[in-house]
């Protein structure tokens, strides 16, 4: 079996269209035929106010529906109208399957995914790429890496280089403005991604036992 982690962007594709305009992050967490149900999240309520409005007028949408909100997240309902093959669809239909959550983001769908065989990804990211505008496969391997999957790419890149470098050690083998450095970016910038991906994780395997 292998494990692949792709982010794809597809142009008229409306989370994608909507994403990259509008600062938000969307986690699908289940699918059931054409309805999705997500998590929309961002630090201010006006920006997924305004990624439901959109979906409310893209002509890919049939219904929206917020069950529930509170500070900073929605919960939603999305039907979608099925003209042509999605990203999900398209993934099913070449034998390979994607694992939930989905995270779509800054105009691009993160997608963790099970090919049975390396013959089975290489058929399906000919047919993604025939489908849509990019496609990336970021990593595969032949082990399961559950993490990836609610990181996004750089976040995944700056922790894993973090734990590399020794930041989880006791006592800390570098400090977070080593890490920036490595990685180019000032240390305010890499102290949020390391704060988001923690928190990414430790929500992660929290949730399940917080009730």
């Amino acid at each position: 079996m292998i494990f692949s982690y792709l982010r794809i962007r597809a142009d008229d594709y409306y989370s994608c269209d909507l994403t990259a305009q509008i600062p938000v992050k969307v986690m699908i967490r289940a699918i059931h035929g054409d309805v999705g149900l997500g998590l929309v999240q961002a630090d201010e309520n006006r920006a997924i106010e305004n990624y439901v409005q959109g979906l409310r007028n893209s002509t890919s949408v049939e219904s929206v529906k917020v069950t529930h909100q509170e500070p900073g997240i929605y919960w939603t309902e999305v039907k979608q109208q099925t003209v042509k093959p999605g990203i999900y669809s398209t993934i099913l239909e070449t034998g390979s399957m994607s694992q939930l959550p989905i995270i779509i983001e800054q105009g691009w769908q993160y997608h963790q995914i099970l090919s049975p065989t390396a013959t089975s990804l290489r058929r399906m990211l000919t047919k993604l790429k025939q489908n849509f505008q990019e496609v990336e496969l970021i990593r595969s391997s032949n082990s399961p890496n559950y993490i990836p999957s609610i990181l996004t790419n750089k976040q995944h890149t700056t922790i894993q280089l973090a734990y590399e470098m020794g930041y989880y050690n006791l006592p800390r083998g570098v400090t977070i403005e080593d890490i920036g450095n490595s990685l180019g970016i000032s240390r305010s910038a890499c102290q949020e991604r390391l704060h988001r991906a923690e928190k990414e994780i430790v929500s992660y395997y929290l949730d399940d036992y917080r009730y």
